[in-house]
């Protein structure tokens, strides 16, 4: 009776043990998504300031070179930079970053 015992604790400890490397196995893969998301994020940014002296993100220019789908990429990075942005951030972070990166201008209130 008692290896029964030990058995079935065993048993639902294996399954605890799948479970837990079956959550980390997601979270890493959405944390390695989201950090190619960044990544692209930065280099689309440094392209589009490279020639601002002031610092400031003015536009982003198109390159006749760039096709629609490497638009299309860069704007889905953006988009997932945003979404853990808004996850992992402070409200204000989240916003200023989600700002920056779709090129949004708050409307002055003053």
């Amino acid at each position: 009776k008692e290896i029964e015992t030990l058995r079935g604790e065993l048993e639902v400890a294996t399954q605890l043990r799948d479970k837990e490397a079956s959550d980390f196995e997601t979270a890493k893969d959405e944390m390695d998504k989201a950090i190619a998301a960044l990544t692209q994020a930065i280099e689309v940014l440094h392209e589009a300031t490279a020639e601002h002296k002031e610092g400031s993100l003015l536009a982003l220019r198109g390159s006749t070179a760039s096709g629609a789908s490497a638009r299309a990429r860069e704007a889905s990075a953006l988009h997932l930079a945003v979404g853990l942005g808004q996850r992992v951030l402070t409200a204000g972070d989240s916003v200023f970053l989600e700002r920056l990166l779709t090129g949004e201008v708050p409307k002055a209130d003053w």
